[in-house]
């Protein structure tokens, strides 16, 4: 599980450096954009399972890109993004929860 994350953690830390760094938007900020940490974590966990199913370490890092870039153009292809909060805006730039 710890492994898990912490592949989830490194690549979705290193997308918001990249944004950080060239002045865009945080990716994984922003509900509305499509899904980026959770195929990460998909393909992660799927390392890990495979590694534990005594996999050789070409499938295991197949399986995991694979699932990742899978599952993240399936998202794009769809739609699919994270779910959003109705907000309103309460005139200091600030979105509250309604």
């Amino acid at each position: 599980v710890v492994s898990a994350i912490c592949g989830m953690a490194t690549s979705t830390f290193g997308g918001l450096t990249r944004d950080v760094l060239c002045g865009r938007p945080v990716r994984i900020v922003h509900s509305n954009a499509e899904v980026y940490a959770q195929p990460a974590l998909a393909g992660s966990t799927l390392y890990l399972l495979a590694r534990r199913a005594g996999a050789s370490p070409a499938v295991r890092i197949g399986l995991a890109m694979v699932t990742c870039i899978g599952s993240r153009f399936w998202a794009i292809k769809n739609d699919v993004k994270l779910h959003t909060w109705d907000t309103t805006d309460d005139g200091l730039g600030v979105a509250v929860r309604k």
